[in-house]
């Protein structure tokens, strides 16, 4: 992992270029790639109207194993395109301009102090994912705070579960040392008192199980060759 922690990727940030007038429409599948000296970076962005009908958005770094992490926020001024990603040293951004024909997006980012140029060329529809499953019982919901040692240092965790009135729960998980964006439960499975978590955004997963008492789940996270023991606990249980 785990050298960008939970949810952290590499740092991108930039100075923005100059404000376009006109207005577009950011929104689809962009494929784009830094190149670097020594190595390249591709990335994918997937820009799409939430429900809200503001814009949100996904990031995919295929090299780190991140397919799909959220990002902070996505806004657009006239062909202006910015969108924040968090990680584990705050908020990094990139600014770019959307071309009249809305085929590409150009800007740049800056990798480890380095500043690179970068077109994002757009290669279809937006793929986000709204990942939901079965039903869990009504004393699994709820935030299940707790930490992980990452090389020595503690990292902290929160799981928030939800049932929903369709038969269905979601869940997220968030590394509050780590930027604090919610990454999507890709899947939830419980037996009994033993529940499994797949996050395939991070390519993690956490395999547990609920105590007799149900204060405390506890089990092991893994994420590609990482792996640690993870107990949660509910805030409210003493």
């Amino acid at each position: 992992m785990i050298r960008y922690g939970l949810i952290a990727i590499a740092c991108l940030v930039m100075a923005g270029p100059a404000r376009a007038q006109s207005t577009g429409d950011p929104s689809g599948h962009w494929e784009g790639t830094v190149t670097l000296p020594n190595f390249q970076l591709s990335l994918a962005i997937d820009i799409a109207r939430g429900d809200a009908g503001r814009f949100v958005g996904t990031l995919t770094n295929d090299s780190e194993g991140i397919a799909g992490l959220p990002l902070k926020s996505v806004t657009l001024d006239g062909r202006l395109v910015q969108f924040v990603i968090a990680s584990g040293s705050g908020s990094e951004e990139f600014n770019g301009v959307l071309t009249a024909d809305g085929r590409t997006i150009s800007g740049a980012f800056m990798v480890n102090g380095l500043s690179a140029p970068i077109d994002f060329t757009r290669t279809g529809d937006a793929k986000i994912d709204r990942p939901s499953s079965a039903a869990i019982a009504k004393s699994l919901e709820g935030v299940w705070n707790g930490s992980l040692d990452v090389g020595g240092k503690s990292m902290r965790v929160a799981i928030s579960l939800t049932n929903h009135a369709n038969g269905t729960s979601t869940g997220t998980v968030v590394n509050l040392d780590g930027g604090a964006v919610e990454i999507p439960i890709s899947r939830i499975v419980q037996e009994g008192p033993n529940v499994t978590f797949e996050i395939r955004v991070v390519s993690g997963t956490f395999v547990g199980s609920v105590s007799p008492d149900g204060a405390e789940l506890a089990g092991t996270w893994t994420q590609k060759s990482f792996s640690a023991p993870l107990k949660l606990r509910h805030p409210a249980t003493p």
